[in-house]
């Protein structure tokens, strides 16, 4: 728990020979953000043109300057963001002169590149990331992404972050987590969204919020797709079509089946981005004091009047001359729902073991949009059904599953939730 009360500001600039230089002082305006659609965080500082030495600060704090912010809140001072100059701007005015500059993190040059790149069968998204990474320059601090290998892909004149969001969105389509792409202290990282360590609880009396909410159908998938194998002429046939809330409009996503993946397992996951991106997606702005700490890719915890649960935040502004952030968020996704899936289905008394199945409900694909789908369905502890394949048609028929034919083959630990979960439908 950190006490806001105690939190104070530097702003330091790095200069092309090396010096450091603590220009808090003269700095009137500054504050930092993570935009939704960029991996790359911007600062931006206004300060007075005062200076240094014999020096005017905006003859040393120049494009390819340094500017770097730290936070202390009483436990010491913390680098909270840095960015190199890009843009540099001076002011007069009869009340002095100043100068207001924006700096970029590690990952802006990466971000605004192109290249082509190709990628052959079997490459881990690990090697094939940090290896872009690599090849620009830029140091990896934490790489818990995805490591799944790809079918072979090629990259003509395509920006390197759009590169990276397509191997991500491809170990997605397999099962992954989503992850944030972002850098902290100089390297650049790969975490999965939500996986902070210190959640930020806001209520509305203590923490002096407001919230506004926003429902918007931009980034709908109504269909998806399932595209077979490549044939000598490079052509794909059109295996099969998974659609969702067409009542928008179509909305296409492609799936392209690999060598390991069979037609049931490929519709699967042409479900699951119709189960994961199908409904129109909720954003809430959420104002509220600055916690310098708090980056884009965060899960935190809201109890107002209108938002009650875990967010993830979308995109991020601190203001720090006001002390004040805005948050775009958006309810979770995955894990909090699976635990709340699991939890009611045991207190129903449908499943009797809810400690295995959170422990271990990763280890099948899908079987988080199973336990997800099943509690909210209509359902009562019953009679399991006597096998599989009566679990699965019940389950089907009762909109839970769109895909039998993929969960008969289940046995096992999970063939048995099968045949519980279809028991409990009706």
């Amino acid at each position: 728990m950190i006490d806001i009360s105690k939190l104070t500001y530097r702003v330091y600039a790095v200069l092309a020979d090396g010096r450091q230089i603590n220009i808090t002082g003269a700095v009137t305006a500054f504050g930092w953000s993570e935009g939704e659609n960029e991996i790359s965080a911007r600062t931006t500082a206004t300060m007075a043109n005062a200076t240094y030495g014999r020096e005017a600060l905006s003859s040393i704090i120049v494009p390819g300057s340094v500017i770097v912010v730290t936070a202390d809140t009483g436990s010491g001072e913390k680098e909270v963001i840095r960015g190199s100059i890009t843009e540099w701007g001076p002011s007069r005015s009869s009340g002095g002169n100043s100068f207001s500059v924006a700096a970029y993190d590690e990952l802006f040059n990466f971000q605004q590149s192109q290249d082509d790149r190709y990628i052959t069968a079997g490459t881990g998204t690990k090697s094939a990331i940090t290896a872009l990474f690599g090849d620009w320059g830029i140091p990896v601090g934490e790489y818990k992404g995805p490591d799944i290998p790809h079918a072979k892909t090629i990259f003509k004149a395509q920006y390197l972050s759009d590169i990276v969001f397509s191997l991500l969105d491809d170990a997605e389509k397999h099962g992954a987590d989503k992850y944030v792409i972002r850098a902290a202290a100089g390297a650049a990282s790969v975490i999965p969204i939500g996986s902070n360590d210190d959640i930020y609880h806001f209520t509305e009396a203590a923490s002096a919020i407001t919230t506004s909410d926003r429902i918007s159908t931009g980034n709908l998938v109504t269909r998806v797709k399932v595209l077979g194998l490549a044939d000598d002429d490079g052509m794909q046939a059109v295996e099969a079509i998974v659609d969702g809330k067409t009542e928008y409009g179509i909305r296409q996503r492609l799936y392209n089946r690999s060598e390991d993946d069979t037609l049931e397992t490929a519709k699967a996951a042409a479900q699951a981005m119709i189960d994961t991106e199908g409904e129109p997606e909720r954003s809430s702005t959420v104002q509220a004091p600055d916690i310098p700490f708090i980056r884009k890719g965060d899960k935190i915890s809201l109890a107002t009047s209108s938002l009650t649960g875990y967010f993830i935040i979308k995109s991020i502004t601190h203001d720090g001359t006001n002390r004040k952030m805005t948050m775009v968020v958006r309810p979770t996704q995955g894990e909090e729902l699976v635990m709340d899936a699991i939890d009611r289905l045991a207190s129903l008394g449908i499943i009797n073991s809810p400690a295995y199945w959170k422990a271990n409900y990763k280890n099948t694909k899908y079987v988080d949009l199973l336990l997800v789908n099943a509690a909210s369905a209509a359902i009562a502890a019953g009679p399991r059904c006597g096998t599989v394949a009566e679990g699965a048609a019940r389950l089907s028929a009762a909109g839970v599953i769109n895909t039998p034919e993929y969960w008969v083959q289940q046995t096992g630990n999970v063939g048995e939730l099968v045949k519980a979960l279809g028991g409990a439908v009706y």
